[in-house]
């Protein structure tokens, strides 16, 4: 079959193909239809399955055009063009399209039918260089408003390999992308519809970081996104002062497994925690979430990390209740009888009942409430000097079988503690003092996500009303406590209220 280049032939061949009834299957007709050449606005088509040294026939139309009645001038607006099969039934074929933007149907003919082509491209974009040409001059030129930068962008997505209607439902991401390509004003100038990509895919670059770090559990694959070099280019990002840390690195990524609305906060986070580690060791909590596998004797440990720290907890020396607990406070019984009794002190005079509780402070709450020896007591987790405040609470901990590490030869040092590890660490303490531990059931709604190896101990404490769960029935046991909330679980267990 010879190639017809007469467009009022093809146009009649084309309708004979549909016309006709001789039909042929064919296990695929387009693998692949992309755009290869942005400055010519070249398509590439690839496609496989036919029979070998044949030939095609390709027809691009607008989508809403009616095959059965294809006029002359709706060809034109499309692409016709016949094609040989190689010897192994494959073809590949380029061709520049100079039609407007819209959304286009992709058919494939053979043998007496025109196919619509599978999968994706049945129905795809396709762009005017021209239309977006002027775009880019708009925005190059000042002449597109910042707020509009995003609305005059967005039909193009098949040029920039962006799914715009995803970010369409997020406002965050939305501004990020009138401000970043708003500040590249200059840049789009020189650069054209190649720097306007460029902005784009750092923009979408950004978002998939932060999704990804929301999904993270584990220490390395925050390591792994940052990597090793002082500066990523994927990002843009500055990480001299990151890779600068001579230790610490692993609680930095632990701190950025977090959920983002923006990428600012990402790096507000991100600095933070750099500036914790250059300047002091972590010993108190504060608020950036992360996770890691490991536990207090199986299963999976969430944890967080603080930001705000200092080298050693001090002891107030007045007997009232912390700067920041009044007697209005929920919990003041508990936590002024905890600090009355030595069990608490506190930072700087301040208690910081709403930050979550980190893991050695909890060791230090269980080990004092519960009498426990501290003297000749030693532990080698590698993440715990022997000259850290904690030291001597978790080995304690540690020898009394009340709290394991996290794995990898760690304790977790300024890692929250989630409620039923916690649930854990007392009900072992509980154990060892001689109470009689009955067995127990909870009725949790979401008991099944409770960890197999603390099921008993929260189905225990829940039993002797130590620890209740929430309005709608639940207990999260992957939710953190916070300092208050210990406070007042240690307060009822000392009060007797234990029976």
């Amino acid at each position: 079959m010879r190639i017809m280049k007469n467009k009022k032939l093809c146009t009649i061949l084309a309708l004979t193909l549909l016309l006709s009834s001789t039909m042929n299957v064919y296990a695929k007709t387009i693998d692949e239809l992309y755009v290869s050449d942005l400055n010519n606005n070249e398509i590439t088509v690839k496609g496989s399955g036919f029979t070998p040294n044949s030939t095609i026939a390709l027809f691009i139309a607008q989508k809403d055009v009616d095959l059965s009645s294809v006029t002359e001038q709706e060809l034109n607006n499309g692409y016709f063009q016949f094609i040989t099969v190689d010897s192994e039934g494959n073809y590949t074929h380029k061709f520049q399209f100079d039609g407007s933007t819209d959304t286009y149907k992709a058919y494939i003919g053979q043998e007496g039918i025109l196919l619509p082509a599978v999968d994706s491209y049945n129905e795809f974009q396709l762009v005017s260089i021209t239309d977006l040409n002027t775009v880019v001059s708009n925005i190059a030129n000042n002449i597109t408003l910042k707020d509009d930068i995003y609305d005059s962008i967005k039909d193009f997505g098949v040029i920039f390999d962006i799914n715009f209607s995803e970010f369409a439902v997020n406002t965050f991401v939305i501004d990020e992308i009138n401000t970043m390509i708003d500040s590249a004003r200059s840049e789009i100038r020189d650069g054209g519809i190649h720097k306007l990509k460029e902005k784009l895919e750092l923009v979408k670059n950004r978002r998939e970081l932060l999704d990804s770090l929301s999904k993270a559990t584990l220490v390395v694959e925050v390591a792994n996104l940052l990597g090793t070099d002082s500066y990523n280019e994927k990002y843009e990002l500055d990480l001299s002062s990151y890779s600068a840390l001579k230790s610490g690195k692993d609680i930095v990524c632990q701190g950025l497994i977090a959920s983002y609305d923006k990428y600012d906060d990402f790096i507000i986070k991100l600095n933070e925690l750099v500036n914790s580690q250059t300047n002091t060791p972590p010993t108190d909590s504060s608020s950036s979430q992360s996770g890691i596998k490991g536990g207090g004797g199986g299963g999976s440990v969430y944890s967080q990390y603080t930001s705000n720290m200092v080298t050693q907890p001090v002891i107030p020396k007045n007997e009232a209740v912390f700067n920041d607990v009044t007697n209005e406070h929920w919990a003041f019984d508990a936590i002024n009888y905890l600090k009355n009794k030595n069990i608490v002190s506190g930072y700087n005079g301040f208690f910081n009942p709403q930050n979550n509780v980190t893991r050695e402070e909890l060791m230090k709450m269980i080990v004092i409430a519960f009498n426990l020896d501290t003297n000749n007591n030693d532990s080698q987790f590698s993440d715990l000097d022997k000259n850290h405040w904690a030291y001597p609470y978790v080995s304690t901990a540690f020898k009394n079988n009340i709290a394991k590490g996290i794995g990898d030869n760690k304790f977790g040092v300024g890692l929250f503690a989630t409620r039923e590890d916690i649930a854990l660490f007392i009900y072992r303490a509980l154990k060892n003092r001689g109470d009689d531990m009955t067995s127990a059931e909870t009725s949790f709604t979401d008991k099944d996500q409770i960890s197999e190896y603390a099921y008993e101990a929260v189905a225990y404490l829940n039993s002797k009303k130590i620890i209740n769960g929430y309005e709608d029935g639940s207990f999260k046991p992957k939710r953190f406590c916070t300092r208050a909330e210990v406070a007042k679980i240690l307060y009822s267990i000392l009060e007797g209220e234990v029976t």
